[in-house]
């Protein structure tokens, strides 16, 4: 701007919103850092070819923007020009430039309610709609991730939202709803997932998943009972324990998708994954 003049600058991005902004780009990406790119710039350019795309084989699901406040933007809308009046017109906002990366083993219910409990905090309290709004729609949350939410407290989560967006004082409280209202209008079928069937797909709801790879099995086979056995040298306790579950393990062992390996892995995250399929082969 200084070497250039503002008139160059303005030149940049579009013609509502000119000139570039800096990203702070995190999550589940190969590249994270600040990121300075021109206002319009698409999401996919950033999350895929700056940012270098998802770190494992889960794919990206979703992108939150402007921080606590912000909302979540789907992977199918990565076409959208990164600028302020597209990321208001979808429910989020541009904030500072936070933009954290999501991939499939992000829960949308976890990580709004996650946001919420920092807002509910954050709230002054001056505004009775913010201070008891941020901290009811907080105990949903936490009720839905427990496994104890109705299909009745969506609709109350959508009221409360909308009415602590429209009658507080200040941006905190004008913004606190988004993360409540973009997973709500993007990710419902997760809510309904959370309530009607007690299931997390993204295994992150404890309450709801139990064991990881037993919840990933469609067979519910226990996988971590027989591999301890295994590890002890029990070989026919473990083989009785597939059996219980699968009447034909030894097919199994040799056609399964191993849905179960890509939910245990030797580390918490980017570990190679545990060879369950290849033990029950060992075992049959």
């Amino acid at each position: 701007i200084i070497s250039k003049g503002a008139a160059a600058y303005t030149k940049i991005g579009t013609i509502n919103n000119t000139g570039t902004k800096i990203f702070s780009l995190v999550g589940k990406i190969k590249n994270t850092g600040l990121v300075e790119v021109p206002l319009g710039t698409p999401i996919s350019k950033v999350v895929y070819e700056i940012g270098g795309g998802p770190v494992g084989k889960a794919k990206i699901k979703a992108i939150q923007t402007g921080g606590p406040s912000g909302g979540y933007i789907p992977a199918s809308m990565f076409d959208l020009q990164l600028d302020y009046d597209s990321l208001t017109k979808v429910g989020s906002i541009m904030g500072s430039g936070g933009m954290i990366v999501m991939d499939e083993n992000t829960c949308m219910v976890d990580v709004a309610k996650f946001f919420m409990n920092f807002l509910k905090d954050e709230s002054c309290g001056k505004c009775f709609t913010c201070r008891k709004g941020t901290q009811r729609m907080y105990e949903i949350l936490d009720d839905i991730t427990q496994g104890k939410g109705t299909l009745d407290d969506l609709e109350l989560l959508e009221e409360l939202a909308n009415v602590v967006k429209d009658t507080t004082m200040c941006g905190l409280g004008q913004t606190a709803a988004n993360p409540v209202l973009s997973s709500l209008r993007y990710f419902r079928n997760e809510y309904e997932e959370h309530i009607a069937d007690k299931k997390c797909a993204a295994f992150v709801c404890k309450n709801l998943v139990g064991v990881p790879c037993q919840a990933a099995c469609p067979l519910d086979t226990e996988p971590w009972r027989y591999i301890a056995l295994i590890e002890k040298g029990e070989y026919e306790e473990a083989y009785k324990i597939i059996r219980e579950a699968n009447p034909f393990p030894s097919v199994c062992a040799r056609i399964c998708d191993r849905k179960c390996e890509q939910k245990c892995t030797l580390l918490t995250s980017g570990g190679e994954p545990v060879a369950i399929r290849a033990l029950k082969r060992f075992i049959t």
